[in-house]
């Protein structure tokens, strides 16, 4: 009997730790898939078979500045690095990727291999939280007068993170860029550094500084003979920078001051403080970049991930046919009369981010002015346009043919959507002589077995061109939206005469590439999107641990019964 129980015993024993192992595989599963849903971005490179491949792949994450230098000896290559394909970024053609389309959340981390750049000041960069729109630069130092006087075209001020930013500190000729955390490759060391402004003087020539810290890499790796594996992690506004697995540097930042941070301190491995600044231009919306100067820079294995959870997916919807992305014409907004514009639909359960001119056109005047109108979609467009808009802003002195991005403070729900182009003003040159006035580009019609509910209009009539346009959507972005119906018959108050909004203040800044202020008419309804959760793997730790304690549980009753039996 006693032998009967211990094998009893002996088989309740096996099968429990049978179950806790099954159990601990579901575990390791429903974490494994949950690390797969948290990747926003990876890239290795290897299923491509030229550069015009990549350049396909990259429309849907980056923008680049030139599409033409894809192949070329002077912009983005495929080359390879020990039998695996490398991409190759080299000045001038290839001295830009922006992440325009890549979301990150609060928490995130990103690993890549690079190689290349210079030890001297130019290099490859690395840019977090940088700015899309261009810095204008407005004085500049003279040195040949020794002294400070207006800036001209030939001064270069127009500041992108591939330009040199006047600044001589530090032993360097110049750094590069206008806003953000940087890093450059920098031969046996990596630079980790912060963009400043400064007053205008004989170091600082356009205004603006970096604070920089030199960090050495370790077992005496060198960028311009090795590839560096460099990971980054920021938390709750810290900033780690990793290189081959060594911590080198943190950065944290904080006093926020409407877009960016003012307040950036930078310490060592060992946590000792080696710099500090009260004028950061840190971003508060995350954008990430690459970017070569008089050099270039190979990237491999690009790894961006969520800590927050799952990632956010973006969908990029054409305004024109994306197969035929050519410009073939021109809205000229001559007067404040002229309208143009489209319809889109943002699928039940997405949210719409932004709204991004790829061109915007002002016939090289200046102080143009142009108003962009969100409106609810409600039955057609004479009937829509008699509704308050929910957003409405001015594209306000904007450089004539660079890219301009309308974020939305808020993503807007699902539904369908009506965004019109009027009102626009007339710009003048630099003797303040009336010049120029926008221009939208137009391109072939999108695609309407793919993009069916997208409809340009040219002065409230349906056109046959496309817009030189995109409309940026968030998968998810509105878990619970709806769609209502997009032709629902309107019973409008015919004794009704339609409020006009008036249109927002003329933006004051002047950048390049404009980014729309934050403003809107009507706040939409929708919270900020929550970047996922981590509710299996959650789940499954807890269901691995109630299996264990309850295993140790039944093992101990039937000890003490085994025990009491025995007396």
């Amino acid at each position: 009997m006693n032998l009967f129980k211990k094998k009893q015993v002996g088989h309740i024993i096996v099968l429990l730790f049978v179950t806790i192992s099954i159990l601990c595989n579901i575990c390791y599963c429903f974490a494994e898939e949950n690390d797969e849903s948290s990747i926003i971005y990876s890239e290795n490179f290897e299923s491509y078979g030229d550069p015009e491949a990549v350049k396909s792949a990259f429309q849907k994450y980056w923008y680049v500045e030139d599409n033409n230098s894809w192949g070329a000896d002077y912009g983005f290559n495929l080359i390879d690095n020990k039998g695996s394909k490398v991409l190759n970024m080299s000045w001038l053609g290839g001295r830009l990727l922006l992440g325009d389309y890549i979301s990150l959340p609060e928490s995130y981390e990103i690993q890549f291999q690079a190689n290349g750049g210079l030890s001297t000041s130019d290099s490859g960069f690395i840019f977090l939280r940088t700015i899309r729109q261009v810095h204008t630069v407005t004085q500049i130092y003279d040195k040949a007068i020794q002294g400070i006087r207006d800036a001209q075209p030939q001064d270069s001020p127009y500041i992108h993170i591939f330009e040199n930013d006047g600044d001589t500190s530090d032993g360097f000729a110049n750094g590069v860029g206008h806003a953000g955390i940087f890093l450059k490759l920098h031969g046996n060391q990596l630079v980790i550094g912060v963009k400043t402004t400064e007053a205008v003087d004989e170091v600082h020539t356009k205004g603006l500084g970096n604070l920089r810290y030199l960090a050495t890499l370790p077992d005496e790796k060198n960028f311009e003979t090795d590839f560096i594996s460099i990971k980054i992690i920021e938390t709750d506004k810290n900033v780690s920078v990793f290189a081959d697995e060594v911590l080198l540097a943190t950065v944290s930042f904080s006093e926020q001051r409407d877009n960016i941070y003012t307040k950036a301190v930078i310490k060592d491995a060992l946590g000792t403080e080696v710099g500090s600044t009260d004028t950061a231009i840190i971003a508060v919306k995350n954008l990430i970049g690459f970017s070569t100067r008089g050099a270039f820079m190979n990237l491999d294995n690009i790894v961006i991930k969520s800590l927050d959870g799952k990632a956010i997916k973006q969908n990029i919807v054409p305004i024109y046919d994306e197969l035929e992305a050519e410009k073939v014409g021109l809205i000229p907004f001559q007067t404040s009369e002229v309208s143009a514009g489209f319809r889109i639909t943002v699928n039940a359960g997405d949210a719409l981010e932004s709204i991004d001119i790829r061109q915007l056109s002002t016939n090289g005047g200046k102080k143009t002015s142009l108003t962009m109108s969100v409106y609810k979609w409600f039955y057609d467009y004479d009937t829509t346009i008699f509704e308050d808009p929910i957003y409405q802003t001015v594209i306000y002195d904007h450089n004539d043919n660079a890219p301009c991005d309308i974020t939305f403070p808020t993503p807007l729900d699902s539904g369908h959507y009506l965004v019109v182009f009027d009102q626009a003003g007339m710009g003048e040159d630099k003797d303040g002589n009336v010049m120029g006035f926008p221009c939208l580009w137009t391109s072939s019609i999108p695609d309407t077995e793919k993009y069916g509910n997208v409809v340009t209009y040219v002065n409230g009539i349906e056109s046959e061109n496309g817009i030189w346009a995109f409309c940026v959507i968030l998968e998810n972005g509105d878990p619970d939206g709806e769609l209502w119906d997009i032709d629902s018959t309107p019973t409008p108050d015919s004794n009704v005469t339609p409020t006009i909004k008036p249109t927002e203040p003329a933006v004051t800044n002047t950048p390049d590439i404009t980014v729309a202020p934050t403003e809107k008419v009507i706040e939409p309804t929708q919270e900020p999107a929550v970047n996922g959760n981590n509710t299996g793997t959650i789940v499954a730790i807890v269901i691995c641990i109630v299996a264990i304690v309850c295993t140790v549980i039944i093992i101990i009753v039937i000890k003490n019964k085994k025990n009491k039996g025995g007396k």
